[in-house]
């Protein structure tokens, strides 16, 4: 874990996700004739994910959906 050092985030954490990526490819054949080819590779990609540091109106949003679900479940 490491802070952030952008302001109105909390920490940044790099997380590895497997994407699946298409290519194409376009040959020909001793006639002339083009063919298309697909392929899908799967690629690990990094991605950014942060957590944001609460303010006044995260901690009241949060504060109604608690009390949101808290009914629900009575």
């Amino acid at each position: 874990m490491s802070e952030s050092k952008d302001k109105g985030w909390l920490f940044d954490f790099p997380v590895k996700k497997t994407v699946e990526k298409k290519e194409t490819e376009v040959t020909k054949n001793d006639k002339g004739e083009e063919t298309e080819v697909t392929k899908t590779t799967k690629e690990e990609v990094s991605i950014s994910f942060k957590l944001k540091k609460p303010n006044r109106k995260l901690y009241e949003e949060a504060d109604l959906f608690y009390g949101v679900k808290l009914s629900e479940g009575i």
